[in-house]
């Protein structure tokens, strides 16, 4: 698999476009960023050592790589996958301490809309 046709990184960037909306500027640029981090190309940090956008970011990645990896598993087992990811999601991601439990929750739903939503569109 190729930085090109990885699922993660196509749903990261999906929901950190959905996600930025002004309220975090530079949000796509942050999440570009973890997406590089993701696989080792610089030490890693815990997601509560950024501030907001980065954190946020880095939060992204985290729940688009665990959704992915629940998704798969999950392909043909359940009928309301999205919620399934959703619940699998709000168990394992940290809490980053500079993001409101909102903000994470938002994350959750968006990153799981969209990993549905990836496959419905290469499904069709």
């Amino acid at each position: 698999m190729t930085v090109y046709d990885d699922p993660v990184r196509q749903i990261a960037r999906v929901a950190a476009r959905r996600l930025e909306n002004g309220r975090w500027p530079g949000l796509k640029v942050a999440t570009e960023a973890a997406l590089d981090d993701r696989h080792g190309t610089t030490p890693h940090r815990p997601a509560d050592q950024y501030v907001d956008g980065v954190s946020l970011a880095a939060l992204i990645v985290a729940a688009a790589d665990l959704a992915w990896a629940v998704y798969a598993e999950l392909r043909t087992k359940s009928s309301n996958t999205t919620q399934v990811i959703i619940n699998h999601l709000r168990v394992e991601l940290p809490h980053p301490r500079v993001l409101e439990p909102g903000d994470r929750d938002q994350v959750i739903e968006v990153v799981a809309e969209e990993v549905v939503r990836s496959q419905d569109q290469v499904d069709d």
